[in-house]
């Protein structure tokens, strides 16, 4: 993979659900003019309290080595899709989870 650092300030940005994971797609103002990036493959993420009990199906859910402003440890939620992502998010809400 070649990586190029090009100055630029991002205007929009796009998400769609892909067979191959969430593709990404940011355009950007630079000197040289428009610049359009587009990044395949990626997980919708989301991340909770490492104590936080739910049960929800489509997730995967690992610890991390991240804390919440108040210092407790944080745990990701991995997700196929931004769709179930975005109904987990509504449930856990609705069941007053707290997400990070």
């Amino acid at each position: 993979m070649n990586t190029v650092q090009i100055d630029g300030f991002l205007i929009s940005r796009q998400w769609r659900d892909r067979p191959g994971g969430v593709e990404l797609v940011l355009w950007a103002t630079t000197d040289s003019g428009p610049l359009r990036i587009v990044v395949t493959g990626e997980r919708p993420v989301c991340f909770v309290a490492r104590d936080a009990q739910f049960d929800l199906h489509e997730i995967e859910r690992r610890p991390v080595a991240l804390l919440n402003f108040s210092g407790d440890a944080l745990d990701a939620l991995y997700f196929d899709r931004q769709d179930a992502c975005n109904r987990a998010v509504s449930q856990l809400k609705d069941d007053g989870v707290s997400l990070h």
